[in-house]
């Protein structure tokens, strides 16, 4: 039998997702670069203004990941 992902599952397990280094083990590690990451937050911006973003897609506020290329995921 296939699992059913509702919104409010994969909301939940978006919110608990951990950013970091890869030696870290993280769930999500950085973007390759500066630049794709300023891509996504235009696709994220993007979804915004056509109400399409349920959640996600902050940039992270602690320092070790602060200068980094990280964006939390979202769900859209």
């Amino acid at each position: 039998m296939p699992r059913v992902f509702t919104v409010d599952r994969l909301s939940n397990h978006i919110k608990k997702m951990k950013l970091g280094a890869g030696l870290d083990d993280p769930d999500m590690g950085p973007l390759i670069s500066r630049n794709q990451r300023d891509q996504v937050l235009k696709y994220y911006d993007l979804a915004a203004r056509e109400g399409d973003l349920v959640l996600g897609s902050e940039l992270p506020t602690s320092s070790p990941l602060v200068d980094g290329n990280f964006v939390r995921p979202a769900l859209v």
